[in-house]
């Protein structure tokens, strides 16, 4: 009696087994998706407070051409807190070169805002963008 048991409670271990192993694969799979999701949830805010800091700066430039003043704080706190370090240095470079030529201003301009639709368009310019006439009165 015991020997004809033997197989059948066999079958149930292995079938008990792989159950286990489904039951922990599902529960990984599902963190790793919850994570994930949290991971482009974050993503898309920094882009979307990114998006703002940079239109705060854009309008900003409109009432201050040669960015000669330094930023309003409701402009800066923004722009500090969640602007890329390569369009702080951007900026550096737009404030350093506006004492230089205009076509080098203009140039540092047009490296500012390729940097930044690139960040928030996520692709690159595939040319300079020449706004030297939008960007002075």
């Amino acid at each position: 009696m015991l020997l004809s048991t033997a197989p059948a409670l066999g079958a149930a271990y292995i079938t008990g087994g792989v159950a286990a192993l489904a039951i922990v694969a599902s529960v990984t799979s599902t963190w790793l998706t919850l994570r994930h999701q949290r991971s482009l949830a974050l993503d898309e805010r920094l882009l979307t407070l990114r998006a703002d800091a940079y239109l705060q700066l854009l309008k900003h430039q409109a009432t201050d051409p040669g960015y000669r003043q330094l930023l309003p704080p409701d402009v800066a706190s923004v722009f500090n807190a969640f602007a890329s370090e390569e369009v702080h240095i951007a900026l550096g470079r737009v404030r350093e070169s506006r004492d230089e030529s205009p076509e080098n201003f203009a140039r540092a301009l047009d490296l500012m805002v390729s940097q930044i639709r690139s960040e928030l368009q996520r692709k690159q310019d595939r040319g300079p963008l020449n706004l030297v006439g939008r960007w002075q009165r």
